[in-house]
């Protein structure tokens, strides 16, 4: 039988260790590609989740807000002083900035939320009416916003009305004529802004992403 003879160059000895090393550093250098890239998507994804949310919490937190603006001052029977939380306090819808520190960060509200009984906070000694006369305010430390009941616990009782992400909260009143006032008794519009941020880095920015919701509401005593 006739055999036909190799073609030059050929050979049975399969791939050299350099072409070995080298299609390992390629497929490791795919590999580590993709993997980066899968990497930096979730993040990317993860990222716009969490500003979403906490666009919904700012939003969450106006409205929780804004419920109790507008019931500010409701007293149907015109009462004009409370035993709670201590006797003889005046009955005001809003107290500007009540920790009289200067920041509009905070704003106590009164109001009648149990009108069946005429009283604002309970009767003496008891003071035990929860939303009649609380506090809202901003805590940097822990950010969140929280409801202090002035009536409820000896005024030691605090809730969150936030998750652990906003980092700023103001109050901006206006006169009828919508000019800014410092003035309770003159304040018809309350203004309220809520800057939250991300729990975690913009990928772009290299830090959280920050929003300001802002709502206007108009007092009902005035």
């Amino acid at each position: 039988m006739r055999r036909h003879p190799r073609p030059r160059g050929r050979s049975d000895q399969g791939f050299t260790l350099v072409e070995l090393l080298l299609a390992m550093v390629v497929s490791m250098a795919v590999v580590g590609g993709a993997t980066l890239l899968a990497g930096q998507m979730q993040s990317s994804y993860r990222a716009q989740l969490e500003a979403a949310t906490a666009q919904q919490e700012g939003r969450y937190v106006i409205q929780a807000i804004e419920r109790y603006l507008r019931a500010a001052g409701n007293n149907p029977y015109r009462v004009d002083t409370t035993p709670c939380p201590s006797s003889g306090t005046p009955v005001q819808a809003i107290r500007l900035d009540p920790d009289g520190d200067g920041q509009n960060d905070d704003i106590r509200v009164q109001m009648d939320a149990n009108p069946t009984n005429g009283l604002l906070g309970g009767v003496s000694g008891a003071c035990n009416e929860p939303n009649e006369d609380v506090t809202i305010f901003h805590d940097p430390a822990t950010r969140t916003v929280n409801l202090r009941e002035n009536n409820v616990g000896g005024g030691n009782t605090v809730l969150p009305l936030t998750d652990t992400i906003v980092t700023g909260l103001e109050f901006v009143y206006r006169n009828p004529l919508r000019a800014v006032t410092a003035t309770a008794a003159n304040v018809a519009f309350i203004e309220t802004r809520v800057t939250v941020a991300s729990r975690i880095d913009d990928l772009n920015l290299g830090a959280p992403v920050t929003y300001t919701v802002s709502s206007e509401i108009r007092v009902r005593s005035r």
